[in-house]
């Protein structure tokens, strides 16, 4: 679902060739998401079989010929049911650490996990900066709609950073190892 709506919502900002969907994929929009891209053109051949695409033929020189996507009208109608499900959708946000705090007790140390605690709280803060970074370097050019996805992707990593700031308390007064 996710593939599909990111591929919708990218061919109604105009026609593309899947490569270079995705790059934009790769490079603006996977670095803001889970997902994992493996091959895009399965989805493209299954909207288009579907009649959510059309497909334009064209060749540049001496390359190969190659597919140019477009959305049909159908396309546009199933882009905006996927755009409201997403938005109104509450997904639990997944982080690994639930899955390794389930099984808290089975680390040899409280040492241990605050080493381990500690080293998350730097990548945090990495990739908070990063972010950071990222939306000053691009923020005069990026539309506003697009500049609100930094903002509450800086807010969900402030909240973790401050939940894993806590842990070691939360741990210590547990008594759990």
């Amino acid at each position: 679902m996710k593939l599909e709506l990111i591929l919708l919502g990218l061919l109604k900002e105009g026609p593309k060739h899947g490569y270079e969907l995705k790059k934009i994929i790769e490079e603006e929009i996977r670095p803001l998401t889970n997902i994992t891209l493996t091959s895009i053109y399965y989805t493209l051949e299954k909207l288009h079989k579907d009649g959510y695409l059309e497909y334009d033929t064209e060749r540049e020189g001496g390359r190969p010929e190659r597919r140019v996507y477009h959305l049909t009208k159908k396309g546009e109608r199933r882009l905006q049911g996927l755009l409201i499900r997403n938005f109104l959708f509450l997904e639990r946000p997944f982080f690994n650490l639930d899955l390794a705090l389930y099984f808290l007790n089975q680390f040899p140390s409280e040492r241990r996990v605050n080493q381990l605690i500690d080293r998350r709280i730097k990548h945090l803060k990495e990739v908070i900066d990063w972010i950071k970074r990222t939306e000053d370097k691009v923020g005069r050019d990026m539309p506003i709609h697009k500049g609100i996805i930094f903002e509450h992707l800086k807010c969900l990593l402030e909240v973790e950073l401050k939940f894993t700031n806590d842990l070691k308390g939360m741990i210590f007064k547990s008594g759990c190892l």
